[in-house]
């Protein structure tokens, strides 16, 4: 890692300002500034032999977007220092909260509510694919505004917690939480697994029944209680809001601003009225900018198409009559007609306008040369779809009456029938059974007949979460226990014909075997496939075995992604 200190420039931007503490080894954190935007930042100078996967998994991280999550702003390498820049930390960690004596450890309702708040950004980062595989209380930080989680993809990199699936990288989470939970109630920070009546966790005894069982449950079993920080979350139920830290600094409240000196109130004065008329027609002027002046407008000579008398005039006398008029002070009213006086005498419109002229038939549209030689397809079309309509009615005639038959092939059997001779068909072949799962166990004749046979209906439970499994060995063979081998048995409902068997597990290597025998005798009979486990196994066998019982055999144990000798078996199913 390279040596910078304070008041250096990170990737000519962000100033160092002032060293913090990190639990981590190779990283140095500072808090700095953002000379750009000017604003405070936290930088994670990244060293060691895993600062690109922590640099991956940091780009991957700066995806998720949650309050209570400090937003990732930078990730890169300047020069070759690789560092990670983040919003600035808020509130106190949860170390410096419970102490090193573990004498501040948390009330119920508060763990409760800490953990709560973790789970739940925990699941928001798990449902885009990315887990923190690092939970420790030096992540955790409290503030009034609530829990912050720091190190989302950047510190299980550093530590070398790699991806091992998803139900087994979901599992870690869960421990951290409940290890998280131990800890705000005891004080004690407790080992990943420990057993019942491990001292971390007497002071469980006066903690809410709930909690405990949550933190037993899970601390003392490799695979009971939740699977993913969403079933904490459940498991945790409602919870209050997060406490301020005692001791922590607070914001500072803005002081109130004085309040107003009341005024008495100002004498009425008259109130002025405008006319909506004197606005329109006189443009009172507003204060302000004034409005711009109407544009000139020019005269419109306008010519009156009534008769000047009471005889008709012509259309040249009109024009005359309107020239040599007199000019007025504006339009003249129309003629008021008396009542009674009978109806108005009709203008004479030929004598003013002029004839009309009849209009004119409109010419017919023009043909481009050659038009006349055009193919007109209209007649073919229509009867090709009558020949497809036709052909639709005869076949759903037939399907409806006689069952489908094509009306272009001839039948099989052409020979007519002769007299007194029974026309008969060939019988329908009988449907093939499909293998159907009623049960499952476990098998152990050679030992005490206990490899977890409660958890044995979770193999064929189609839930890819849940799984059956072996107990832990030292070796993969059961060396020194005289045993061949361990096994699960599945039933089906009836005997049927087996072509392909489907493995899910959480295992890689070991081998098994697959015998169609009874489980009275689990290693005999034919072998139909044998070799290692896979995550995902989808077997073929050579040829269809009629079956009602099928038996996995296991002679040397697969071994899980932490190392041990055990079997995970997810699901099995049969077709």
């Amino acid at each position: 890692m390279q040596g910078m200190s304070q008041s250096d420039v990170l990737a000519g931007r962000y100033e160092l300002l002032a060293r913090t503490s990190s639990d981590l080894e190779d990283v140095q954190a500072w808090t700095g500034r953002d000379q750009i935007l000017d604003r405070p930042v936290h930088a994670s100078l990244v060293g060691g032999e895993h600062a690109e996967a922590a640099l991956d998994d940091a780009r991957r991280a700066s995806l998720i977007a949650d309050p209570r999550l400090p937003r990732i702003l930078d990730v890169g390498r300047d020069g070759e220092q690789a560092y990670v820049v983040t919003e600035p930390w808020s509130g106190t960690s949860l170390t410096e909260v419970v102490g090193a004596d573990g004498t501040g450890a948390l009330d119920p309702a508060q763990a409760r509510a800490v953990v709560g708040e973790v789970a739940t950004v925990l699941e928001v980062a798990r449902n885009r694919g990315v887990h923190h595989l690092a939970l420790r209380p030096a992540v955790v930080r409290l503030s009034g505004a609530g829990a912050q989680v720091t190190g989302l993809g950047l510190d299980a990199a550093l530590g070398d917690h790699t991806w091992r699936g998803a139900v087994t990288t979901a599992r870690t989470d869960v421990v951290g939480l409940a290890r998280l939970l131990s800890y705000c109630l005891t004080g004690v920070w407790p080992e990943p697994e420990i057993a019942e009546d491990d001292a971390a966790l007497a002071g469980l005894a006066d903690a809410p029944e709930d909690l405990a069982a949550l933190c037993r449950t899970v601390l003392t079993s490799r695979t009971a209680g939740p699977r993913t920080a969403g079933e904490v979350v459940a498991a945790l139920g409602e919870w209050e809001p997060v406490a301020q830290p005692s001791g922590a600094v607070t914001d500072v409240a803005p002081e109130p601003e004085p309040a107003p000196v009341p005024q008495p109130p100002a004498a009425p004065g008259p109130v002025v009225r405008q006319s909506v008329r004197t606005s329109v027609g006189e443009r009172v002027a507003r204060p302000g900018t004034p409005p711009p002046a109407m544009p000139a407008r020019p005269p419109v000579a306008r010519t009156s198409i009534r008769a000047g008398g009471a005889a008709a005039v012509g259309a040249a006398g009109v024009a005359g009559a309107a020239n040599d008029a007199p000019p007025t002070a504006g339009p003249s009213a129309p003629p008021s007609i008396a009542p009674g006086s009978g109806p108005a005498p009709a203008v004479p419109w030929d004598s003013v306008l002029g004839p009309v002229a009849p209009a004119a038939e409109p010419a017919p549209p023009r043909r481009p040369a050659g038009s006349a030689l055009r193919f007109d397809p209209t007649a073919m079309t229509l009867g090709i779809m009558a020949f497809i309509i036709v052909i639709g009615l005869v076949i759903a005639w037939q399907t409806l009456g006689e069952g489908w038959r094509n009306p272009f092939q001839l039948p099989d059997a052409s020979r007519p029938v002769e007299s007194g001779e029974v026309a008969t068909t060939a019988p329908e072949s009988e449907s093939q059974q499909v293998p159907v799962i009623a049960s499952g166990d476990q098998l152990d004749p050679q030992g005490d007949d206990n490899e977890h046979p409660e958890a044995v209906d979770r193999a064929i439970d189609l839930d890819p979460t849940t799984y059956w499994y072996t107990r832990t060995y030292n070796s993969a063979t059961y060396a020194g226990l005289g045993k061949s081998g361990v096994g699960y048995t599945i039933e089906l409902e009836e005997a049927a014909p087996v072509s392909t068997i489907y493995l899910s597990t959480n295992n890689s290597g070991g081998n098994v075997e697959i015998r169609a025998t009874s489980p009275e005798t689990p290693d005999e009979g034919d072998i139909l496939w044998s070799g290692p486990l896979e995550e995902e196994m989808e077997i073929d066998l050579p040829s269809p075995v009629e079956a009602e019982d099928l038996v996995l055999w296991f002679t040397e144990l697969p071994q899980t992604p932490d190392g041990s000798n055990r079997v995970e078996l997810r699901e099995i199913s049969v077709a």
